[in-house]
């Protein structure tokens, strides 16, 4: 993984070590405390230089809450976290990986993901700055590109109908 704004050149660039097929994030929003479900479906990339079983998504202000692989819970000893980076060991074949994260969007001074300016929540949804101040994600290149769908449930916001606003990508 790298740090996202290292200029990284093209003759150093490496295969990524999996591949994410499909993104869902499941956003239930709240200026100080947001959670966030992203299900990724992951698979190994044959092509990569580095196949060590070892996952890596980048995130940054966010609090881990959860961890599933295949819908089993993980436990603290299969999985490092550092303030940016979510690393998953022995993830050797194809499965589909649920992390559950918190965040303040009123905390979020870096305008980048999702942040709060007065009684709003804004995004820019730059690829970067959603996997910065978001949701644990995938580095994003055009070599991990992968279709994603974003929900975000607007119920008892709006009078008293519900209501769910879906971006797909």
């Amino acid at each position: 993984i790298f740090n996202m704004s290292e200029t990284i050149f093209r003759q150093d660039y490496q295969a990524p070590s999996h591949l994410v097929s499909t993104v869902n994030l499941e956003f239930d929003l709240d200026v100080e405390s947001t959670s966030v479900i992203s299900t990724l479906h992951v698979v190994p990339n044959p092509e990569a230089q580095n196949q060590t079983g070892e996952f890596m998504l980048n995130g940054e202000g966010l609090t881990l809450v959860s961890v599933a692989v295949n819908g089993e819970q993980l436990d603290e000893t299969q999985y490092d976290l550092t303030p940016e980076i979510l690393t998953l060991h022995n993830i050797n074949t194809e499965v589909d990986l649920t992390i559950v994260n918190r965040f303040s969007p009123a905390a979020n001074t870096k305008l980048q993901g999702i942040y709060a300016s007065g009684k709003n929540l804004i995004s820019q949804c730059e690829a970067e700055g959603l996997a910065k101040g978001s949701s644990q994600t995938v580095s994003w290149r055009p070599s991990s590109r992968s279709r994603s769908e974003i929900r975000l449930p607007l119920e008892s916001r709006i009078g008293n109908s519900s209501l769910d606003a879906r971006i797909v990508t």
